[in-house]
């Protein structure tokens, strides 16, 4: 009865740090897009108010959008679990 106890308690442990483990990944991917937004599409823009080469500042800003998107939705997929 010992020994179910133990089996036991190590496959609860087992499930929590793969729970804490899919979370972490989870906030990372969402960070990681918070960060693509920020720079690429924000940054990009900006860039596109100020500078003369608009169509590959707005390209960029598409590109990111699309990054932002794609990293928020891994980032969901792992917190869904």
């Amino acid at each position: 009865m010992e020994e179910f106890t133990k089996q036991e308690k190590e496959r609860i442990s087992a499930y929590e740090n793969r729970k804490m483990e899919r979370e972490t990944l989870g906030k990372y991917f969402y960070d990681l897009s918070k960060i693509v937004f920020t720079t690429l599409v924000v940054g990009g823009v900006f860039a596109v108010i100020s500078e003369q080469n608009k169509l590959g500042y707005l390209a960029l800003a598409a590109i990111g959008g699309i990054a932002t998107y794609g990293l928020a939705f891994i980032g969901r997929n792992f917190l869904k679990q």
